[in-house]
């Protein structure tokens, strides 16, 4: 009986040890499957060895290691959870765990699982950084800088991890922060080339808020030697150079944008700074073609037709000037400024009917503007149309009476009409209004002259005396004015007096 009793005990004894041989086999195998991606094979050996064992935590953290990698978040959450029931204090649970609500952007559960991790004093950096990026997400940038800082205690390996923490100082607008953070991601070793040229965007970003483009210059060129092909980058470039007033420079980097760029609103930005910029080098045929590349993109904006006009103008190119302006006048017929430009480029090219007409759409519009009036006489008097010239300047005084030009322009009329005493009132007129008009005294000078001389052929000599007497108070160097007096003073018998002015004459 007894022999009986030690084969059975034997027996037992046996299948124990042969049973945890095959538990080990089964779990030492499954872990290679995992490591080579064969997560089925693993599963098939870890489901074998659950049966031989259904209360080995080990198992199934290893069953949700497996379906983790099968991307079957569902199964591999269970059999952590049930690893975890069997075994709380297990840390590589909970991360795990935590890792999956991650990824499947259930943020409030990865947290949750993430401080359980932290509360079993679990040293992954990972954890800590993982907790940073959430918290980052989740706006909450101060405890999401506390978090990066503790996976950097924790001697995380992710200088990237910088470039967060500036990140967040950034958006706190703690600037300085910012700066030192960014700073150091770019004096890091064994960075990621991307990180550090985003690290150094950041601070061209700071540095131009900052006002300072030295600085803002100095890494934006950092940036262009990783990024060749970006054009909002080569843009910033060109700005910032404009800023500097090195219009060549902006130049240089907004055509280069100009080329890279096929969005069509920036193409559009970037026609106007180049306009702007070649108008502040005086390059106004340039700032006008660039204009008007802009107005052909917006093909509503009224601005930019009117002003591609003006440059065109301004460097005489005046078929271009007169395309643009009629574009600008199509979208508002009724703007004064269009017209006036529009008249200004006719006159230049001397198509006087096509001037003319401008002004007279130009005066219905401003119908008590001098200036379109005395404009419009002109115009007339250029065709010879004396009479509705005089129609005009006359209109002209009417809405201002010290409008000089048309003062001046109804006295020159006047004075070729003979009409000396009008002529001298306009200009007398003309002179008060306009000192710096010093030729005009000349021209009374000889109205007066004239007036004296049609009195000295009408035998009133003494008149054509105190006549000649005033064109040279007007002008002194007129020696026509004296020798008419000597004449008239030998005309009266005073040949004493009339001596002293021939002499007088001599001396002109």
């Amino acid at each position: 009986m007894k022999s009986k009793i030690f084969i059975l005990l034997l027996l037992v004894f046996s299948f124990c040890f042969s049973q945890e041989d095959e538990l080990a086999k089964l779990n030492k195998e499954a872990a290679r499957y995992i490591l080579s991606g064969e997560y089925d094979k693993a599963i098939s050996n870890l489901e074998k060895a659950l049966k031989m064992a259904p209360e080995d935590p080990d198992i199934y953290f290893n069953l949700g290691g497996a379906y983790k990698g099968k991307g079957d978040y569902e199964k591999a959450i269970n059999y952590f959870n049930k690893s975890l029931n069997l075994n709380p204090k297990n840390v590589l649970v909970c991360v795990n765990i935590g890792d999956i609500y991650l990824w499947k952007n259930q943020n409030d559960e990865a947290i949750k699982y993430y401080e359980k991790a932290i509360e079993l004093k679990t040293e992954s950096p990972e954890v800590y950084s993982n907790l940073g990026y959430i918290y980052r997400e989740k706006k909450n940038y101060s405890k999401s800088t506390d978090y990066y800082l503790k996976a950097l205690e924790k001697k995380s390996q992710r200088n990237d991890l910088y470039y967060f923490i500036g990140l967040n100082y950034y958006d706190q607008n703690n600037i300085d922060k910012a700066i030192e953070y960014f700073t150091k991601v770019i004096n890091s070793t064994n960075i990621k080339l991307d990180t550090k040229t985003n690290a150094e965007a950041f601070l061209a970003k700071i540095y131009y808020e900052k006002k300072d483009y030295d600085k803002s210059l100095k890494y934006f060129l950092e940036v262009a030697k990783a990024q060749s092909d970006n054009a909002d980058l080569f843009q910033n470039i060109g700005i910032i150079y404009k800023q500097k007033k090195d219009y060549d420079n902006a130049i240089k980097y907004l055509q280069k944008s100009l080329s890279l760029n096929k969005n069509e609103s920036d193409v559009l930005k970037l026609y106007v700074v180049l306009s702007d910029l070649y108008y502040l080098k005086n390059n106004y045929l340039e700032a006008g073609n660039y204009l008007e590349k802009a107005a052909n993109i917006k093909k509503d904006e009224f601005a930019y037709y009117y002003n591609a006009g003006l440059y065109y103008k301004q460097a005489n190119s005046y078929d271009n000037a007169e395309r643009n302006l009629l574009k600008a006048y199509e979208l508002n017929p009724k703007n004064s400024d269009v017209l006036r430009s529009l008249y200004n480029i006719y006159n230049s090219k001397k198509e006087n009917d096509k001037a003319e007409a401008i002004l007279i759409k130009l005066s219905e519009i401003e119908s008590n503007d001098a200036d379109v009036m005395f404009s419009l006489g002109n115009l007339s008097r250029t065709k010879g149309d004396t009479v509705k010239a005089l129609e005009y300047y006359k209109k002209s005084k009417e809405i201002n009476p010290q409008h000089s030009g048309s003062l001046l322009a109804i006295g020159n009329i006047a004075f070729l009409k003979k009409e000396y005493d009008e002529a001298i009132n306009y200009f007398v007129k003309v002179l008060e209004l306009r000192p710096d008009l010093k030729d005009l005294k000349s021209n009374i000078a000889i109205a007066y002259f004239n007036k004296g001389a049609l009195q000295f052929n009408e035998k009133k000599y003494e008149n054509a005396i105190e006549l000649y007497k005033k064109a040279i108070e007007y002008n002194p160097d007129l020696k026509a004015a004296y020798m008419g007096i000597s004449k008239s003073y030998i005309a009266l018998g005073n040949s004493k007096e009339s001596k002293i002015w021939e002499e007088k004459a001599k001396k002109k």
